[in-house]
C-alpha cells in the first residue's frame, strides 16, 4: 500500500503495509530521541541519520542501510544535477520501527513538535521502520525513496501551490480515471494518486521514471491512460526515452535462463552462469523472467532509466 496522510500538513506521505489504515494521529504521541542519538552516515552524497536503536539491529539494519544507498543512487542516477541540488539538503532520518508505515517526508516543524517528534525532521525524509522499508521496497514499492524525495522537490522548488500539478490532478479527478485501477498484488484498486495533489505528482513521478505499485505502472502506460499527467512529467522532469539498457547478474549458485516476457510467451535470451551477467537492450515496461532449474523464476518489469537486476 501507499502512504496515508495523519495530517495533510505535515506528513505528506506514510507507507501502510496491506490491510492497515490506523493513522498514526491516532496513536499516544511518542517522545522523540535527541538528534544526539543518531549516528550521521553519508549515503550516495546524501546525509543519513540512523537512530542507534536501529543500529542495535546490525544485520536487518545493514540491509536496509545497503537498500537505501541502492535508491538513493537511484535516483542520483536518473535526475538531472539542476534537480538533485535542491535535494541534497533533504536529510535522511532511519528509524527502528516507530511506526507501522515505511517511510514519510514532513512538511512542518510545528506539527511534529507539537505531536512529540523531533522537529528537526522538518524538511527531511523519514525511514520510519526499517524491516518495513526493505520487505515492502522489494515487494511492492521499488520507488519509495523516489516518491518521497518526489514530495521534498515538489514542496521545495515547485511548491505546494504548483498550477499545473493542481490542473493535472483536478483533471485526473475529474475524468473518473483512477477510481478502480489494478495494484500491482492483483485486483483493483482506486489510486492512490487520487487522495490530493502532492500524492498524485509522487505516484505519476513513480510511474514516469521507474514502476509504480497502481496503474499507471510504467511511462507508457502513464502516457496513454493519463496525457496531461504525461505532459506534467515531461514539463517538471524533462523528456524522457522509452529505451534502456538492462544488466542482469546473477548472484546464486545456480544457473538462470533469461527470457522477454512477450504476452503469455516466454522468448530465450540469454543463459546465465552463478557470479555472470547479461546485458540486454530493452524498453521501458518490458517484462522479464529469470527462471532457474527448480523454481518458477523471478519476474521483473524494466524501469525508466538503465538499471542493473541482481537475481538473489
Amino acid at each position: 500500500m501507499k502512504p496515508r496522510l495523519a495530517c495533510v500538513v505535515v506528513l505528506i506521505s506514510l507507507s501502510l503495509a496491506p490491510g492497515t489504515g490506523r493513522s498514526d494521529a491516532d496513536k499516544p504521541a511518542p517522545v522523540f530521541d535527541p538528534t544526539s542519538n543518531y549516528e550521521p552516515r553519508a549515503l550516495a552524497g546524501f546525509t543519513v541519520l540512523v537512530n542507534r536503536k536501529a543500529l542495535a539491529h546490525e544485520a536487518i539494519t545493514r540491509e536496509a542501510l545497503e537498500l537505501l544507498e541502492e535508491k538513493l543512487a537511484e535516483v542520483v542516477r536518473i535526475l538531472s544535477p539542476e534537480q538533485l541540488k535542491p535535494l541534497r539538503g533533504v536529510r535522511v532520518w532511519v528509524e527502528w520501527e516507530q511506526t507501522a508505515g515505511a517511510a514519510q517526508y514532513h512538511v512542518s516543524a510545528d506539527w511534529l513538535q507539537s505531536h512529540g517528534y523531533n522537529p528537526e525532521k522538518a524538511g527531511d525524509m523519514e525511514i520510519s521502520n526499517v524491516s518495513h522499508f526493505t520487505q515492502w521496497t522489494r515487494d511492492a514499492q521499488p520507488m519509495m525513496v523516489l516518491h518521497e524525495l518526489a514530495h521534498a522537490y515538489h514542496n521545495k522548488v515547485l511548491g505546494r501551490d504548483h498550477a499545473g500539478i493542481r490542473k493535472a490532478y483536478e483533471q485526473a479527478v475529474k475524468d473518473n480515471r483512477y477510481e478502480s485501477v489494478p495494484y500491482v498484488g492483483g485486483g483493483l484498486k482506486r489510486a492512490y494518486a487520487l487522495n490530493n495533489d502532492q500524492e498524485y505528482f509522487a505516484e505519476t513521478t513513480e510511474a514516469y521514471f521507474g514502476v509504480n505499485d497502481y496503474y499507471p505502472f510504467t511511462r507508457p502506460e502513464l502516457r496513454d491512460f493519463d496525457p496531461v499527467g504525461y505532459r506534467l512529467m515531461e514539463d517538471v522532469w524533462g523528456k524522457k526515452k522509452d529505451d534502456v539498457h538492462l544488466t542482469v547478474v546473477n548472484d546464486t549458485k545456480k544457473e538462470a535462463l533469461l527470457y522477454w516476457v512477450n504476452g503469455r510467451k516466454l522468448i530465450f535470451y540469454a543463459r546465465i552462469k552463478p557470479g555472470e551477467e547479461a546485458k540486454q537492450n530493452t524498453f521501458v515496461g518490458h517484462k522479464w523472467q529469470a527462471i532457474f532449474p527448480d523454481d518458477g523464476g523471478q519476474t521483473f518489469t524494466a524501469p525508466g532509466f538503465d538499471t542493473t537486476r541482481r537475481l538473489r
